[in-house]
């Protein structure tokens, strides 16, 4: 329970900031899903479902994730649904080369 308020504060922040600033707002996933390609990828749907009933088009948000492997298979399938991923933790070429 504590979690779903916790999704809908972060969206009602960035549903605000969206209401000030031009462009995208970034909502991470939570980091203890970083080795979870199947929650990573239900939570960003979650948190895009709750953009878009507040009416924040989904082309304004970006999901951020790890960039653990799991990370990287999550954003190729919200990629293909057309929820934009944006990737952080990326410290290495071979963690680049990996989202390519």
């Amino acid at each position: 329970q504590v979690v779903d308020v916790t999704d809908k504060l972060f969206v009602a922040f960035g549903t605000e900031i969206l209401k000030i600033v031009p462009g995208r707002v970034s909502t991470e996933v939570d980091a203890r899903l970083s080795f979870d390609v199947e929650g990573s990828v239900a939570k960003a749907r979650k948190l895009i479902g709750l953009y878009e009933s507040a009416g924040v088009s989904r082309d304004r948000v970006l999901i951020k994730l790890s960039t653990t492997w799991e990370g990287i298979q999550a954003a190729k399938i919200l990629e293909a649904e057309g929820i934009h991923c944006n990737m952080t933790l990326l410290f290495s070429f071979a963690q680049a080369v990996a989202c390519g």
